[in-house]
Parts: structure tokens; sequence; C-alpha cells
């Protein structure tokens, strides 16, 4: 008992001496303390409130105009679902309707291929003929020609006939009129007959099975470039975000390719022909001031898609080189989408193909068809024996490629043109067969008319210069230039077959020549030599 009492005092001594040591300032801090922690959470339920009041405003305010918009919602909902139904509908049809197309494209160019091996086959076999029949003319034994040989040679000759009056009728230059720079494609009128009927009924049954079960919402353009604008009016922003200017050339290819199946365009004389079909002029229309830019390039965008990749096909297998009029029509086409549409650039894989496909074209040609006949100067020079005429008809064959190339200068690169024109044509053949003719004003105005149909830009820049050429690649043919300015002066003008005014008439033409081939030194030389 003594020990508790003890404890009770110690702890009520402990209590004292706390309490001793509360002032009125420890207190006066302690409420002001409390009274800083109630404020501040006063304060934080104050703005959590006002917080609140604002949120319940602006979700009265998002309720109202949620409210608003929910009739356009449903209408944009609506749309959408029935945009889904018939996209899906419409991708379905056409996933079955592409074999066709196929297979209809695939008829059309196994159809135009098989007249161009046609003509290909008979000029290659009336080639072999008059090799054959030179060769028989030089023989001591003249073996007689088979009856079908004979035949051929009538057909030829009565083809030869009607290109020859045609020329005649033609303004074209004088180098122009001689045998060879006409191609032998025509026709017996049974054979065209026979394809003219064999397109038809492939047009037909293309036009009678092609969309006989298909609405019309799916194949005409007009409805279906309808509901892409319904789309846009209704809400511009989604359909950019959808990308919708991407897809749709993609989206028109199927009906586009059908449209051009028949388009020919080694054929068609009309540069601008795409501008004149009923779909361009449709979807030019889809192209207005309100559309994206991309919009604005839906048309360029197709004619790279699906344009240039049927002038691959029809370059690869259709296109002959030997043809001025295939040549002339197709690079005037060509020509005119590079100048015409953006996408038809150096960057486009479809438009490097072509280029590659042509390139691929003409050297084929020169390898496989390209033949000038190498014969003595004395027997080309008999322009009455068959020999002499077999080697200026196929020498004039060989030019007229020659000028169809050239025809692509504003197609093909500087580099590609010159190795085609000059290396490949110029001075693998034509160079041997000048080499080999009479030394005359006659064959200088061949030259002259082969030099004009180079670029003047590859000519031009060195004119004005006696130090360099801007096309060495021509040195060989200036060097037979030259041989045959001086032949003309010792075996006409000294034996005195020409007088002197013609002697010196001639010599000009041949100065002229120099200075537009950029041998201005060469023309310098001459004037020197001759006292022009």
């Amino acid at each position: 008992m003594e020990i508790e009492a003890t404890d009770e005092k110690a702890i009520s001594a402990d209590k004292l001496s706390s309490l001793s040591q509360i002032t009125f300032l420890s207190i006066k801090d302690n409420l002001k303390a409390n009274l800083s922690s109630f404020e501040a959470t006063h304060r934080s339920n104050l703005n959590e409130y006002n917080m609140t009041v604002e949120n319940l405003a602006a979700n009265k305010t998002d309720l109202e105009n949620l409210q608003k918009s929910k009739p356009s919602l449903d209408k944009q909902y609506a749309f959408y679902q029935e945009l889904k139904a018939y996209l899906t509908d419409y991708i379905d049809c056409y996933n079955e309707k592409i074999v066709e197309i196929e297979k209809s494209e695939q008829k059309w160019i196994e159809l135009y291929k098989e007249r161009c091996s046609r003509v290909l086959n008979r000029r290659q076999e009336n080639l072999r003929d008059q090799n054959a029949e030179t060769s028989i003319s030089l023989s001591a034994n003249k073996k007689p020609l088979d009856s079908a040989h004979q035949q051929r040679i009538k057909q030829r000759e009565n083809r030869r006939n009607l290109r020859r009056t045609r020329r005649q009728t033609e303004c074209r230059h004088s180098v122009e009129l001689n045998e060879g720079f006409s191609t032998d494609d025509e026709e017996s009128q049974e054979d065209i007959e026979l394809f003219e009927q064999q397109k038809q009924d492939l047009l037909k049954q293309l036009r009678d099975n092609i969309f006989t079960d298909v609405l019309e919402d799916f194949y005409s353009f007009k409805l279906i470039k309808k509901r892409f604008e319904k789309w846009k009016t209704l809400n511009e922003e989604n359909y950019k975000n959808a990308y919708v200017s991407l897809s749709l050339p993609k989206l028109f290819s199927p009906l586009i390719r059908v449209d051009l199946i028949d388009w020919n365009p080694l054929e068609n004389e009309s540069p601008d022909y795409l501008e004149k079909t009923d779909w361009f002029k449709e979807l030019l229309e889809f192209q207005n001031q309100n559309l994206s830019d991309d919009d604005l390039m839906l048309v360029p965008y197709i004619v790279e898609k699906v344009v240039v990749e049927k002038l691959i096909v029809v370059a690869d297998s259709l296109y002959d080189p030997f043809s001025t009029k295939q040549s002339r029509n197709f690079s005037n086409l060509i020509i005119n989408l590079v100048k015409t549409y953006p996408t038809i650039n150096g960057q486009s894989i479809n438009t490097k193909k072509l280029i590659e496909v042509i390139i691929a074209k003409f050297k084929k040609t020169f390898d496989q068809e390209v033949f000038v006949p190498l014969y003595s100067k004395q027997l080309i020079q008999q322009h009455s024996s068959e020999a002499s005429i077999f080697f200026y008809r196929q020498f004039y064959s060989c030019a007229k490629v020659f000028s169809n190339v050239l025809l692509w200068q504003d197609v093909l690169s500087e580099g590609v043109l010159k190795e085609l024109a000059i290396d490949c044509l110029l001075n693998r053949y034509i160079l041997i067969a000048l080499q080999n003719m009479e030394s005359s004003i006659q064959t200088i105005e061949i030259i002259e008319y082969l030099v004009k149909k180079l670029p003047k830009n590859w000519l031009e820049a060195n004119i004005e210069t006696t130090s360099t050429m801007n096309l060495p690649q021509l040195l060989s043919l200036i060097r037979l230039v030259r041989r045959i300015a001086d032949q003309i002066h010792d075996n006409d003008f000294k034996q005195k077959k020409i007088d002197s005014s013609q002697f010196r008439e001639q010599i000009q033409t041949i100065r002229k020549l120099f200075l537009t081939m950029g041998a201005s030194d060469q023309a310098i030389a001459l004037s020197n030599a001759y006292d022009l």
C-alpha cells in the first residue's frame, strides 16, 4: 500500500509539471493553427463546389447541344450505315465483274495482237523473199521461184503501188517519197471485215453481259459520284479523314477500264481523246472549288493508275516502231499526258515502266527487224539492179525508224534518245549504208534530211564555236560528208560533169550542213579549200 501511494503521488507530480508548461501564448498558437486548417478545408470545399456548379452548367449545355444535334447525328448514322452497305455490295459486285472485264481486255489485246503478228510475219516473209530474189539475181544459176513465192510477189507489188500512189498525193519531203518510207501494214478487205466482225462480237458480248444484272447505282458515274458528294456535304472533315480521295481511283477503275476497252491509242489521232470521254467529263465535274487538293488530283491519279497501265500493255504487245502513224499518235498522246497531268512524271512507277517498255520495244526492233544488206559500191550504184533496189528500200526503211525514234524526244531522256537514234541506228546501220552510196549531192540531201531530224538543242549549242562539238557521235558522219565534198570536186567538177556555179552551190550546201551539225571547223576548212 505504501508503494501504490508513492506511485500516485509521482503521477500527480508529472501532471502538475506539464500543466505548469501550458501558457496563454501556446493556447493562442494552437487555436490559430486549427483556424488555418479549417479555413483551408473550407476553401477546398468551396472550390470543389464551384467546379461542380460549373460542370453542372456545362453538362446541361452539352445535353442541350446533343439533343439539338441528335437529328443530324441520326441522319449521319443512317447515311453511314447505308453507305457501308452500298460499298460492301459494290466491292462484292466488282470482285465478280473484274474477272469478266479482264477477260474482255485480254481478248481485245489478243485480237489486235493477232493482227499485228500477221502484218509482222508478212513483213519478215517479204524481207526473206526479197533477199532470196536478190541472191538469185546475182547468181549464175537462176532458179525459178515457186508459185507461192510468185503469188506473194504479186500481192507485195500491189500493196506497194497503192502506197506509192498515196505518197504522191501527200505533202512529204522528197526523201520520204522513196520506197521504204511507207509501212507495209495494209490488209485485205476480207481480213479487215473479219477483224471488225470479231471485235464487234467481243464488244457486244461485253455490253450484253457486264451490267445486265447490275443496278444503275453501281455503274453510273453520275449516281456513284452523288453518294460521295453527299458524304462531303454532310461531313467534309470526316470525308477528308477517311482519305476518300485516295480510294476513288480504285473505286472507279473497273468502270473506266470497261469504257477504255476499245480505245487503241496507236490508231486514234487525237492526243486529247481522254478529255472527250463521258467518264472524264463526269469526274471533272466532281472537282469543284470546295474540294480539297487531294480531290483535285482525282483525274490525274486515275490517268496514272488506269490509263498508263493500258498504255504499257499496248506498247508491249501492239506498238510497231516501223509505223510512223503509230509512233506519231502514241508519242503525241504521251507528250500530252506528261504536260497535262502532274502524276505522269519520273517518280511514277507506272510511268517508269511505260518508258522502259517503249525503250525495250525499240531495241528489240533494232535487233530483230532492222536490216540493210551489204553490197559492193559498184553494185549499189547500178540503180536498176535488184540488189540496188533492195538496198535502198531497206535503207529508207531504216531511216524511217530513225525518224520515228526521234518523235519521242519530248518523252525519252536525251541520253536514251542519243543511244537509240545515233548509236543503235545512225552509226550502226545508216552510216555504213551511206558510205556505200554514190558520192553525190543526192547523198548529201539524204544526210541533211537525217540531221534535221535531230533535236535542235543537240546541235545548236556549239554552232558559234570552232573548238568543240556538241555531238561527237557525229564525227564519222562529218568525215563522210567531207569525203563526199572532195569526191564531188574530183569526180564531178574536175571531170566537167558540173560547171563551177553548180559546184559552188553544192559546196555551199555542204558548208551549211557542217554548220547545222555543229562542225564549224569543217565549214571553215571547206570554205578555205574551195575559195568560198
